[in-house]
């Protein structure tokens, strides 16, 4: 395996920084990203001119099936996708080395797949070609993270209402209040049975 190493060790020094050119917005989430495109032109050429080829040998999927509602209140149906694809680098030589990409997609169609394995082997690439890119991740947060914190947010914040009118307040200024409607009632009856006057 000395001359694909060899051949990675040469495509590596040569290979420069891969910009965050991407912005990626949709709904609150607003941040820049490096290009699925950027990568492949950046390391691939670098790859291909010291005869190493890369090709997908394996890949895992799982795929959960969650249900949500939208700001609407109608439901929805989302497909969370991990994948972890075997990668094979090959070198003319005849060498071979085998390496893991990991990827995770949400889509409300039937594009998740094809997103994860995309996400995978960018990033397969990046590390593998210790490509500098500035932060590593696209962004801070998962989408599945960034949600569960919002909710966490909202959640702590009706708990913590002390009264009806900043419980309404609160109501009206929660981007997606139909999806907590049940929490806000609940607190409502809670604070409507308060006797203020024995407190």
């Amino acid at each position: 395996m000395k001359q694909l190493i060899k051949a990675l060790n040469d495509a590596n020094k040569e290979i420069e920084g891969v910009e965050k050119n991407a912005q990626i917005k949709f709904g609150n989430t607003n941040y820049k990203a490096v290009s699925d495109k950027d990568v492949k032109i950046n390391i691939g050429r670098v790859f291909t001119k010291h005869g190493l080829v890369i090709l997908p040998t394996n890949i895992q999927k799982n795929v959960e099936i969650l249900t949500e509602k939208d700001n609407y209140g109608k439901e929805k149906t989302v497909f969370v996708t991990d994948v972890l694809v075997t990668y094979t680098m090959y070198h003319t030589s005849g060498e071979s080395l085998q390496f893991q990409g990991y990827g995770q997609a949400i889509d409300t169609g039937d594009k998740g797949a094809g997103k994860a394995c995309t996400y995978a082997l960018k990033y397969a690439l990046i590390y593998t070609s210790l490509a500098p890119t500035g932060n590593i991740a696209d962004s801070d947060r998962t989408d599945l993270e960034t949600a569960k914190l919002k909710k966490a947010k909202i959640l702590d914040k009706i708990k913590k209402a002390k009264n009806v009118e900043e419980l309404t307040n609160l109501y009206h200024a929660t981007e997606d209040a139909v999806n907590y409607k049940e929490k806000f009632s609940l607190k409502r009856k809670e604070l409507e049975t308060i006797n203020f006057d024995e407190i």
